[in-house]
């Protein structure tokens, strides 16, 4: 499965926001895609940029059956 995420990022280089992108991701389990999300703004970091406005950027995360 394969999901695709936009995030917003603040100054400190923290995710603020996160959404799925129902039309890209491969799963329409919705309990997967929410722990995919706060994993990813949970431990996804960026560079901190001082005074910048807040930034978009696309994320994908592909996840294997065990």
């Amino acid at each position: 499965e394969t999901i695709y995420l936009k995030l917003v990022i603040d100054a400190q280089g923290n995710v603020v926001q996160v959404y799925n992108i129902k039309g890209q991701t491969t799963t329409t389990d919705q309990i997967l895609i929410n722990k995919v999300k706060v994993a990813v703004k949970k431990q996804v970091k960026y560079n901190k940029q001082e005074h910048a406005p807040l930034a978009t950027v696309y994320y994908t995360v592909k996840v294997n059956a065990q």
